[in-house]
């Protein structure tokens, strides 16, 4: 019985609109020697390398060293299964600039034939500081940062600080962060044995949860229905000698009832409280002006 192909290893490439995605494609079409396959949202909105470009045909480009370009548009399983068919040596997948590229990489995970590799996503250090304060696009792109196994940080060449856009990142980001220019970073660190993501889950490459610090809960105090039941309570009044100052009293509670049984009312106490209702309003209910009644 034959055994069974590998799997297609699969790199996703996200990014926020202009950080550099169609760049970073086209820089590992030339510099790699592996038979690639790309995928992109639409030739309108990835731009490959006219030089690259050895015919068109419908939603496919043939590339130059056996490589292929292909529009997914509406229908992203049946490109998936085309790269299965095709059978590439890596599959590469450029998100659009306001998608997360997790459910893409989750669609991937799903899908036969196909093993994912690494999310990589770029980063404009020009602009990252900015897109993150946004309160428009600052959760999408905090979002993208943080489902990346690898950010390039792109265009360091063109700020007067990159350590200021490299810490910006570097406190969202759950993954290594790369300074490039142009978006040359060497293939081997997107994929390969040196990927961030080769060769583990999705959930490999992230920081482990780390619980919050919290002190240990004070211990309960026992909440005792009187001072005699508390234990050692006559012990510190014992103690107490001549001269000291302490009271010497007796351990032994006096007239202590249970706590399940509620304390017997004297019935003097209720005559007490009726005698002076009866002088306040009266025997006819109404008030008595001056009315006194001597409780013995």
């Amino acid at each position: 019985m034959p055994d069974a192909p590998s799997p297609v290893p699969v790199l996703v490439i996200g990014g926020y609109l202009g950080s550099g995605k169609t760049t970073l494609v086209n820089h590992l079409l030339r510099s790699t020697s592996e038979r690639l396959m790309v995928l992109v949202n639409d030739f309108g909105q990835s731009v490959i390398d006219a030089a690259l470009v050895e015919a068109t045909d419908g939603d496919v480009l043939q590339l130059a060293g056996g490589c292929v370009c292909c529009q997914i548009g509406d229908d992203l399983a049946g490109a998936l299964q085309r790269a299965v068919d095709q059978r590439p040596d890596r599959l590469v997948i450029e998100t659009s600039g306001v998608a997360q590229p997790a459910k893409v990489a989750t669609s991937v995970a799903m899908f036969p034939g196909l093993a994912m590799e690494a999310v990589v996503v770029l980063a404009d250090a020009e602009r990252i500081r900015h897109s993150l304060a946004d309160r428009y696009v600052g959760d999408l792109v905090t979002a993208q940062l943080r489902q990346a196994d690898l950010v390039v940080l792109n265009r360091t060449d063109l700020v007067a600080d990159p350590a200021a856009a490299l810490a910006a990142v570097g406190a969202v980001a759950h993954g290594p962060v790369i300074p490039c220019a142009q978006a040359a970073v060497p293939p081997e660190l997107l994929a390969g044995s040196g990927a961030p993501g080769a060769g583990r889950s999705r959930s490999a490459g992230r920081r482990p949860h780390v619980p919050p610090c919290r002190s240990p809960p004070a211990p309960r105090r026992p909440c005792w229905p009187s001072a005699a039941f508390r234990p050692g309570a006559g012990e510190g009044l014992r103690a107490g000698g001549a001269g000291s100052g302490a009271c010497s009293r007796s351990s032994a509670p006096r007239h202590v009832h249970p706590v399940d049984r509620p304390h017997p009312i004297r019935r003097r106490d209720r005559g007490d409280r009726e005698l002076r209702r009866q002088a306040v309003t009266g025997r006819g209910g109404r008030t008595t002006a001056g009315a006194r009644t001597r409780v013995e």
